[in-house]
């Protein structure tokens, strides 16, 4: 017999303020006991993927030599927000016993393309013959409905008014081509007016969306992984490489941002002693080919200031890529630094620095950057190795059913568990202006990394770096599926010079390719 919902919540005294936790004794206190609807993979996917996981593993070079990381899609962060839902050690299937419902309905593609697109065409026919509905809004609503209901019949979308239901879009949020999921699933639908909206670069007081989630990062660390595994975590100063850039070959939509991007590239070449600079090519379908992946990984993990211009939209999905990295974030646009107030709030702000454009870069940004003082990076560098976890979508745990203890990643809330606090607390009658995201403090000696996780010493000879060739470009990485193009660029490890320890900046194109 299904238990009334307010029975439960009356049995477990749930609070929506509790310490987050990542192990399964914080639910129904900490986290909200998470129930995950059921929907065919054509909600999340045009094709026949699941619209789940973090994307293809990759290895890690250099610093990152022995550590996995992964080829984690622009738009990725659905995807990876419904791996983590799956195996969450809060996720119930008794919708009488949770306290929020997440559906897994988003866009893995790019803006613009879902709104004819039918999910329910990826369900079976037999399913579709029950439901009497093709490429029909109410589809969605009726098998919510046959998943979750209350002992009067009621569905539990409409019980609360939606109040504690979750849906997220892990494209920007910026124009109404990201309002609709699919065909079924439009976000301004009346019915889900009242459901917790979250998009990666949502304004504040939006009326559509209720907050923001951030970008997936390359670094998807295991949640029963010890803490010094995590790369933000790893003892830093000092850094061979002070300033890092790292930018597509192509054009972007806003004409500011290209001529901010234009200043970059010309300040750090004329600071080759301080800046390195990587370009690199993408893939038609907007996703990072293996080898810039890993490239771009190894040359944050080595620098103290990633460079994060707009592109398209003032944020992007490199920010996450450095701060889970250990590297400190170098806004323009201070709504960019604005962006994820439950996961980064009041600490990004000590763990960033912001060079509004165009005031700050046209002044030189890496002659900027190089005047702060070593002081001032240790107290930046410590914000973002004590906050960071925050931003971190982790992986499931690597032993099955295995519990999360104090001393792992899992123990502190990651981006994952931020998203279902936030949305619990949300729903609450009286939400609570606590910090979501709580520091995991760093000793004052951090141990080092394993062995096999070390970076290696550079080489002793002045000006000798380790030069690799990339391989042949995957032909499935390209538009046109037919043709596969080689791929082939020059990378080096940091070069040991007498006078100091900063590598030698150089341009890295990689090349032929198209722009995308």
């Amino acid at each position: 017999m299904q238990r009334d919902r307010g029975e439960v919540r009356a049995m477990a005294s749930a609070s929506p303020d509790g310490a987050l936790a990542g192990s399964s004794h914080g639910c129904g206190t900490a986290l909200p006991r998470l129930f995950v609807y059921r929907l065919p993979p054509g909600y999340r996917s045009k094709g026949s993927r699941t619209g789940r996981g973090f994307g293809a593993p990759v290895q890690g070079i250099g610093p990152l030599d022995g550590v996995t990381l992964y080829r984690t899609h622009n738009y990725g962060a659905g995807a990876a927000a419904f791996e983590e839902a799956l195996a969450h050690p809060c996720r119930t299937r008794d919708p009488a016993a949770a306290d929020l419902f997440f559906l897994p309905a988003f866009a893995t593609t790019n803006p613009g393309s879902t709104s004819s697109w039918c999910a329910e065409q990826s369900s079976t026919r037999a399913e579709r013959n029950r439901l009497k509905r093709s490429c029909d809004a109410n589809a969605t609503f009726h098998r919510l409905a046959e998943q979750a209901r209350t002992a009067a019949g009621v569905p539990y979308y409409a019980a609360r008014g939606g109040a504690d239901h979750l849906v997220l879009t892990p494209k920007s949020g910026l124009g109404s081509y990201d309002y609709p999921q699919t065909f079924e699933v439009n976000l301004r639908n009346a019915r889900l007016a009242g459901w917790t909206k979250l998009a990666v670069e949502a304004p504040p007081d939006h009326r559509i969306w209720a907050g923001s989630l951030p970008w997936a990062s390359l670094v998807h660390t295991p949640r029963d992984a010890p803490w010094d595994t995590a790369p933000w975590r790893w003892p830093h100063e000092p850094r061979p490489t002070l300033v890092a850039l790292a930018l597509g070959n192509r054009g972007v939509a806003k004409k500011s941002f290209q001529r901010l991007r234009e200043a970059l590239a010309k300040s750090c070449a004329a600071h080759p002693e301080a800046c390195e600079r990587l370009a690199f090519q993408t893939s038609r379908s907007g996703r990072p080919v293996d080898e810039p992946t890993v490239v771009t990984a190894a040359l944050y993990a080595r620098s103290t200031f990633c460079l994060q211009p707009g592109g398209d939209s003032p944020s992007r999905k490199g920010v996450l890529d450095a701060v889970t990295l250990g590297c400190i974030p170098v806004f323009f646009q201070p709504a960019a630094a604005a962006l994820w107030p439950w996961h980064w709030g009041a600490w990004g702000r000590n763990a960033s620095v912001v060079l509004p454009w165009p005031q700050g870069a046209a002044e030189d940004s890496v002659a900027l950057l190089q005047r702060i003082e070593g002081s001032a990076i240790a107290a930046m560098r410590r914000s973002l190795a004590e906050h960071a976890h925050c931003l971190h979508y982790a992986a499931p745990p690597r032993a099955a059913g295995g519990d999360v203890t104090a001393g792992m990643i899992g123990s502190a809330a990651d981006a994952f568990d931020v998203i279902l606090a936030g949305s619990w607390r949300r729903s609450a009658a009286t939400p609570s202006q606590a910090p979501l995201c709580r520091a995991v403090p760093v000793g004052s000696a951090p141990r080092p990394p394993p062995a096999a996780l070390r970076r290696a010493a550079p080489p002793a000879e002045p000006e000798r770096c380790l030069r690799k060739r990339l391989s042949e470009l995957d032909a499935r990485e390209t538009a046109n599926r037919s043709k596969a193009y080689l791929f082939e660029n020059q990378w080096g490890e940091t070069c040991a010079k007498p006078a100091h320890a900063a590598a030698v900046a150089r341009e890295r194109v990689h090349r032929p390719g198209r722009n995308s």
